[in-house]
């Protein structure tokens, strides 16, 4: 048998061990179960991919942008977080039942990562055994549980992060796709669309990518090098125009959000016995290869200096995240790829100056026994937390309580919103987040969701919460403070964000709700309580408070700080995005509602809007939903945004139509995404036609 045949042979067997070892901690059973996983973020996260496939594609919406009336007073789905995960689970879920094709994807891409690594390394034509020994390697990253909330790793990924483990791949991938085809000098087609797709799986990935690219020009500095990257970078953001523009121009109606682990944190992940033992082991390795330098190929020397850098400017990254609202310890995982590679080119070196086919074999063995017996040592979380995520909602243990209260609450989402009380006993019935699945179990609206930047009432809702917990989550810090428990205002608080009923746990905001007058027991669900407001609450009314333009430059900042003191304000704040939006609400200002009695407004949602119907148009009518500047009314209404982030509306008609997503930029983007997905179309088939015809 020939050595190449032997080489391909041993190491298809090695990537089957290494997928056969994952089922050792993720058994199949769990995967293809039919019911969603839950656990951490995951669990919410069924919630978008329902809309986007039962509520949309089901009914003949083929869109991929939706509005969702279920979460944060009205938030856009697949605007601010990544739809590619999503479309992949409801393509599956036309073959198999919609929880197991959610189950798949969120697992997916922890298991095809060694996979991926290995067609990297085959794409930068590193010999054997350095393609086996990345992709054994990665093993120890995966199997890290020193942190879950970074991303790429299976906690991670458990946790929620499956969009920037499907991230990683692609964009290995593309790193590898990339290099082949310029050494060919081809134009890299294929690493055009892996790009893309990790535009479309999550940023932190893709935020790379220009940073790749000038690592390559650095190494093979050349004009037409340097032509390709710049037109490729080009394709890459026409390509993906469609979901990047939008999700840009949305940054304007969202709430910022970054979280600074710090390096106390990051040292004790990276000091983990994951990172240590296989740092110490390859560490040999890798002076080694450093001290023979000069004897190395020019191909190894340019890789490694690529990956190099690569690793140098990730950790730079770790200083500026937080300067631009971006989250440091994100660079950990990314970094990892880079570094794998730059361990198992170092190992595999090594053992190729003895010049023995079977001393690289043993190095492949070598490194498998060590790294799956360092798996099996200090993995204590993964096996377990698989088997809570994927088990189902209904036999976790308050599985018992949490239906028949999802039962209690049954209705639409037209109807006032539930707020809930911030508690980790809540994850006895899957998650901490379980109750931000009301839309999907009880069919109704509630304050909060998992998107916590999607829109500007964010920072509202988590006070409010911070009013009915004894542990308030408050994930925004100083720049949007929270309060302590107590019913003070709730009155009033809960009239202007449409909250009818509120569930709560603890003993100490119990007796609080027992000894507020104003709400009174529904029903209880042990450890749950049910409280209904004994006051009308409504999704829309006439404004009846006086109206104030907003002229500061930091108008969020004035909106919440309008919020904190609401009780007390005898107006509300207004912003105009320009001139003519200003020129517009005066004009209609003048006129007022006499007898605000009369007037009998409603909303009727679905996942494209919604539809206010009223008896008193022309009037200033106080939607409470979260503003965004794309909705287009079907009798060119006026609507603008006000305090603390809602929509004024003035209907010309009795029942007007707001449409979500009808912003003509966005149009722009969608035309751009489809004349260049033709183009490059075209133009690689008119390339390949004339090459034949030679």
């Amino acid at each position: 048998m020939k050595k190449e045949t032997l080489d391909l042979y041993f190491e298809i067997i090695i990537q089957i061990a290494i997928f056969l070892f994952f089922f050792v901690h993720i058994p199949p059973e769990y995967i293809l179960n039919t019911e969603p996983a839950t656990g951490g973020d995951t669990g919410s996260h069924f919630w978008a991919l329902y809309v986007m496939k039962e509520l949309g594609w089901n009914t003949g919406d083929f869109s991929i942008k939706f509005w969702n009336a279920g979460n944060y007073l009205g938030e856009p789905l697949f605007v601010h977080y990544f739809p590619l995960p999503f479309i992949l689970m409801a393509l599956l879920s036309y073959i198999m039942p919609l929880g197991t094709a959610f189950n798949i994807i969120s697992i997916i891409g922890p298991m095809t990562l060694p996979l991926s690594l290995y067609i990297c390394c085959k794409l930068l034509k590193l010999k054997n055994p350095i393609p086996s020994l990345v992709s054994i390697l990665s093993l120890a990253f995966l199997f890290n549980d020193s942190f879950s909330i970074l991303g790429g790793n299976i906690n991670s990924t458990l946790a929620g992060q499956f969009a920037h483990s499907i991230s990683m791949n692609t964009f290995i991938i593309a790193f590898g796709l990339l290099y082949n085809s310029m050494q060919k000098n081809k134009f890299p087609y294929l690493a055009l669309v892996f790009f893309s797709i990790t535009a479309l799986s999550h940023a932190y990935a893709f935020f790379f990518t220009p940073f790749l690219f000038l690592a390559y020009l650095l190494v093979y500095p050349s004009k037409k090098s340097f032509i390709t990257l710049f037109n490729l970078g080009l394709l890459i953001l026409a390509f993906s125009a469609w979901y990047l523009g939008p999700m840009i121009d949305n940054n304007k109606w969202q709430t910022n959000y970054s979280l600074v682990i710090g390096w106390n944190h990051a040292k004790e992940i990276l000091m983990s016995n994951y990172n240590l033992y296989t740092w110490l082991a390859t560490a040999p390795f890798i002076l080694i290869t450093l001290f023979k330098w000069r004897s190395l190929t020019v191909g190894i020397k340019k890789i490694l200096l690529i990956c190099l850098f690569m690793i140098g400017i990730h950790l730079s990254m770790y200083y500026i995240f937080p300067l631009i609202g971006l989250v440091d310890g994100r660079i950990i995982p990314n970094v990892t790829l880079f570094n794998l590679i730059v361990m198992g080119i170092s190992i595999g070196t090594v053992f190729s100056f003895f010049n023995k086919e079977y001393l690289k074999r043993l190095s492949i063995i070598i490194t498998m026994i060590g790294t799956i017996a360092l798996v099996q040592k200090y993995n204590k979380t993964v096996i377990n937390w698989v088997k809570w995520n994927y088990n189902s909602w209904n036999k976790k243990p308050l599985a018992s309580s949490f239906y028949p209260l999802n039962e209690t609450l049954k209705g639409n989402l037209n109807q006032p919103r539930i707020a809930y009380e911030n508690s980790s006993v809540t994850n006895g019935a899957g998650t901490i987040r379980a109750f931000e699945m009301l839309p999907y179990f009880a069919n109704r609206a509630t304050t909060e969701g998992l998107y916590m930047q999607s829109t500007i009432m964010a920072g509202p809702v988590f006070y409010f919460q911070s009013k009915i917990s004894k542990t308030p989550s408050c994930p925004y810090g100083a720049t949007h403070r929270c309060t302590r428990y107590g019913f003070e205002n709730a009155k009033e608080y809960m009239q202007l964000l449409g909250i009818n009923q509120i569930i709560v746990n603890s003993k100490e905001v119990i007796e609080k709700a027992d000894q507020y007058s104003e709400i009174e027991k529904l029903k209880e669900h042990k450890p749950w309580i049910v409280y209904n407001a004994k006051f009308p609450v409504n999704i829309v009314s006439v404004v009846d408070k006086d109206i104030k333009v907003e002229s500061a430059k930091d108008w969020k900042k004035s909106f919440y700080d309008w919020f904190l003191d609401y009780p007390k304000k005898s107006h509300f704040l207004v912003r105009f995005r320009n001139d003519s939006e200003e020129k517009a609400f005066r004009s209609l200002s003048s006129s007022s509602v006499k007898d605000q009695s009369s007037c009998k407004p409603e909303v009727l949602t679905d996942m494209r809007g919604f539809n206010l119907k009223t008896n008193c148009p022309n009037q200033p009518h106080l939607v409470r939903f979260s503003y965004h500047s794309t909705f287009e009314t079907n009798d060119q209404s006026n609507y603008f945004a006000i305090s603390p982030g809602f929509i004024l509306a003035y209907p010309k008609s009795s029942d007007v139509r707001f449409e979500f997503g009808k912003r003509s930029v966005w149009r722009i983007f969608n035309f751009i995404s489809i004349i260049a997905f033709l183009g490059v179309f075209g133009f690689y088939f008119y390339e390949r036609k004339k090459l034949n015809s030679i």
